[in-house]
């Protein structure tokens, strides 16, 4: 199984946003670099400082060669990152979905509390 990192985050929205596009700080759709199948989906929820606030999130992914077309992640969070901050381990699920080089697959996240603070999200996918 390989691993690529497909959508990143560093908003604390509160709203239904989308994604960045891979490692960059571009909002977008990711556009697979390979035909293959998705077989697991990594989500890794992380802050910046001992500030860090973040207590749950939902990450929607969606593609049309998916059906249904767009599924759900909820992953909690990390509550507040004091000194020395635990690591929360990745959130994997297990699944079966084609990703295709022609069908960009597009996330959108949204905080499920109030007042997150400094909040990271990044999401992988393990494929063969």
């Amino acid at each position: 199984m390989r691993w690529i990192q497909a959508f990143n985050s560093e908003s604390e929205s509160t709203t239904l946003t989308q994604m960045n596009s891979a490692k960059t700080a571009t909002v977008g759709n990711f556009s697979p670099p390979v035909e293959g199948t998705i077989k697991k989906i990594a989500i890794i929820v992380h802050g910046e400082a001992a500030t860090s606030l973040v207590e749950g999130v939902r990450i929607e992914l969606n593609s049309t060669d998916w059906s249904p077309n767009t599924l759900d992640f909820l992953v909690n969070g990390c509550g507040i990152r004091t000194a020395p901050a635990v690591q929360l381990l990745p959130f994997v699920y297990d699944v079966t979905l084609k990703m295709s080089k022609t069908t960009p697959i597009r996330a959108d996240l949204i905080h499920l509390n109030s007042v997150p603070v400094t909040s990271r999200i990044a999401v992988l996918f393990g494929f063969d």
